[in-house]
């Protein structure tokens, strides 16, 4: 098993997470959370593009690029924030793990949404016309609800198991610590999105 994790921990994460995160934080903490935290946010600036219907007012390309330019960076972002409020509540419920572990924990349960990713890529080739229109004819918005809710749940079952093996605590105390980041995460997620909103209605009307 062991020998499996070392060739490849984004294989061994989906079934072994708690081995799999043991492996990483002993070995090389910091190892692939520019890509975890990259391919994480493009999946979501994604969604966000067809959540908003963006494809009405620009071209695909555009909103293609723009995305694989803003990820990286907003990735490391997201990371280092959300990856200290993780460790913030964490330490509430008697955590003791350091902020890089925590991190590490973060990003590794992210690997599910390659399969997100995955989708995105496939309605580009396929429905470019409609890919970034809410309710278009183009792609169902029901199949993308539903990748994103499996890919979902796997990442909040392998996030849980992370913190669970790395602070040492019990799956309900692991629980807990996500409760806690989950309401954190939302006040900081709406609070950046409506400085977003209120940013593009003040370009608006320059």
């Amino acid at each position: 098993m062991t020998d499996n994790i070392e060739k490849s921990p984004w294989f061994s994460i989906w079934t072994k997470p708690r081995s799999t995160i043991r492996h990483v934080i002993n070995t090389d903490p910091k190892q692939s959370l520019w890509w975890l935290a990259t391919i994480y946010i493009l999946q979501t600036l994604l969604f966000f593009a067809n959540y908003h219907s963006f494809g009405l007012n620009y071209h695909t390309v555009i909103i293609l690029i723009i995305s694989l330019v803003l990820a990286p960076f907003v990735g490391m972002i997201w990371l280092y924030l959300f990856g200290w409020v993780l460790h913030f509540t964490g330490k509430w419920l008697g955590g003791d793990a350091p902020n890089h572990h925590v991190r590490a924990a973060l990003a590794w349960s992210k690997v599910p949404v390659l399969i997100n990713l995955a989708m995105w890529f496939i309605l580009l080739i396929f429905s470019s016309s409609y890919v970034f229109v809410q309710f278009s004819s183009g792609p169902s918005m029901i199949f993308i609800q539903l990748i994103t809710l499996i890919s979902g749940v796997w990442s909040l079952v392998i996030l849980i198991q992370n913190i669970s093996e790395i602070q040492g605590f019990s799956i309900g105390r692991a629980i807990g610590n996500w409760a806690l980041f989950f309401v954190f995460g939302f006040i900081i997620s709406f609070a950046i999105t409506l400085l977003f909103q209120f940013g593009m209605g003040m370009i608006g009307q320059i």
